[in-house]
């Protein structure tokens, strides 16, 4: 089954959209020097395998 220009051009528009999303929840917090995402912080033992959490 072949796609059309039109719908690959939906499908990867739609991807990159979840991508920027999952990378505006990650850049978020770690501007504020947490980890994890807004409303599921990391473990406190992950604060331990990461010196700089904006850095990072």
């Amino acid at each position: 089954m072949t796609r059309s220009p039109r719908r690959q051009l939906a499908a990867a528009l739609t991807a990159c959209a979840g991508a920027f999303a999952y990378t505006v929840s990650k850049v978020d917090p770690a501007r504020d020097g947490e980890l994890g995402m807004p409303g599921f912080p990391a473990p406190p033992e992950a604060y331990g395998q990461v010196a700089d959490v904006t850095a990072a």
